[in-house]
């Protein structure tokens, strides 16, 4: 989705955090009187100077911009702690490589995130670590035939329920545990599926 623009003029500023060499982070309100915060962000080589591209409703506190290679799509990560719910954002944006004035916004993801190239195919997918439900989930985003897909690794481990799911990132091992037991799993190199890891 191509992100729209709003001229700064005509926004309030009510926080602006800049990063060097990326971009800036804002939120704003859209009249004088207006209590509803709305945030943004502009990109360094890609935003006109005067302009930031409109993300929505809300803000975040302890903002952080980073390059990002996230789908193969991303240029740009947006994290913080939402101020709606207390919890964490990604947003992750795509410079337009045919209108190099412009950003697609490919998708907001909850909770903490890791970049990853799991099957070693070089195109990073998105590993996403759910808090406590009162079972920790864990999800692989990747984008694939032109649209976004996930699944849960309890799922695609076709197991029983398990006591705890974790995912070890300087590995890239997701590691399922039942009573005393734990199995390390991996990416099969090349293939969209999961396999065990001999111990």
């Amino acid at each position: 989705m191509e992100a729209d623009y709003l001229k700064y003029a005509d926004s309030i500023d009510h926080e602006k955090i800049p990063f060097r060499g990326i971009g800036t982070y804002y939120t704003y309100y859209i009249s004088p009187n207006d209590t509803t915060l709305y945030c943004g962000f502009s990109l360094e080589g890609v935003s006109n100077p005067d302009e930031l591209f409109e993300y929505g409703l809300g803000g975040m506190r302890d903002v952080q911009m980073a390059p990002s290679s996230a789908f193969g799509l991303a240029d740009v990560r947006i994290t913080g702690v939402c101020l709606v719910d207390g919890g964490k954002c990604n947003y992750f944006i795509g410079k337009d490589k045919i209108n190099p004035a412009s950003a697609n916004s490919l998708t907001t993801l909850m909770w903490d995130a890791y970049e990853e190239d799991l099957d070693g195919d070089g195109v990073t997918e998105v590993v996403i670590v759910a808090p406590n439900q009162p079972i920790r989930k864990i999800y692989i985003y990747k984008y694939t035939k032109g649209r976004m897909e996930w699944t849960e690794v309890t799922e695609a481990l076709k197991r029983e329920p398990v006591d705890k799911i974790m995912y070890d990132s300087k590995n890239k091992r997701f590691i399922a545990q039942s009573g005393s037991v734990a199995t390390s799993y991996r990416y099969a190199e090349g293939k969209d599926r999961l396999i065990r890891v001999k111990q």
